[in-house]
């Protein structure tokens, strides 16, 4: 289907070599040679008319020419009989030949309008059929439009739902741990790599452990979490990598509760395992 800016050329190129009402006319009138027929019949026509002017013209003249002579009345009739009888044979040929003449105008005339007004209307109808093409192909293309943004649209507000979608279920796990607890099993860097402000230390007595620092002040693992504005999952989970038994027995036992009425209900808190992990958890 042809496009609507090709529509609208093929449109601009017809009316340019459409022909007028009027060359359409002469067009007719010089197929059917109306007027060669128009010559005929103005050149018989004045033959008419000269013929009817010698015809009357003969009765004063044979009186002129026998005026002064021994002529009786019926001599001078038989004579205007004799010399009007080949102007009348005349007359009465060129009579029929201009009767002809007419009918082949009338005709040839009839026909030229015939054949003007048969052109014209099928140009109107080429013109108002490419018109009909462009308006549907004006409409296809809007509509294909519309299409287009309409699914641009969707797409759009679908991927806002499934960001929103996203940003609620992260909000509603944060909310639900009371420290932003993600479950994230890998600890910042992954591997044995420890956060800003984690050291382990390795004392000489057997006692080892972490020491975490938030804003130049010592802190829990959930302080260091809530500071640094990060999960604590993760940070349990660098501890537990980093070989800090007891914040991998805290990450695996939130882990376990996490999405219970337990957890969601706050009640881990007042718990006996809770107590057992609050070196991890507390000042916050």
């Amino acid at each position: 289907m042809a496009t609507s800016s090709q529509l609208t050329k093929q449109i601009q190129d017809f009316n340019k070599k459409r022909k007028s009402s009027a060359a359409l006319v002469a067009e007719g009138e010089a197929k059917y040679k109306l007027p060669e027929v128009q010559q005929r019949v103005d050149r018989l026509r004045g033959l008419t008319s000269n013929l009817e002017q010698s015809i009357e013209q003969v009765d004063p003249q044979v009186t002129g020419r026998t005026s002064g002579s021994l002529v009786t009345e019926a001599q001078r009739g038989a004579l205007v009989n004799r010399e009007r009888a080949p102007l009348l044979t005349d007359y009465s040929k060129v009579s029929r030949d201009l009767g002809g003449a007419q009918e082949a105008f009338t005709s040839a005339q009839g026909l030229a309008s015939q054949y003007a007004g048969t052109m014209e209307r099928e140009n109107d109808t080429q013109y108002n059929r490419l018109k009909d093409l462009l308006g549907a192909a004006t409409a296809a293309e809007q509509a294909a439009e519309a299409k287009r943004q309409w699914e641009a649209t969707m797409r759009e507000q679908r991927r806002q739902f499934d960001a929103q979608q996203a940003e609620a279920r992260r909000a509603a796990a944060a909310s639900a741990s009371g420290y932003g607890f993600g479950g994230g099993g890998g600890g910042g860097g992954g591997g044995n790599g420890l956060m800003p402000g984690m050291s382990y230390k390795n004392g000489k007595d057997g006692r080892s452990g972490f020491a975490l620092v938030a804003n130049g002040k010592p802190v829990s693992a959930a302080g260091y979490a809530k500071a640094k504005g990060v999960s604590v999952g993760d940070v349990l989970s660098t501890m537990a990598q980093a070989g800090d038994t007891t914040a991998a027995n805290a990450y695996k036992w939130i882990r376990s509760i996490q999405g219970t009425d337990m957890w969601k209900s706050g009640r881990w808190k007042n718990t006996p395992a809770y107590r057992n992990f609050s070196s991890l958890f507390w000042g916050v």
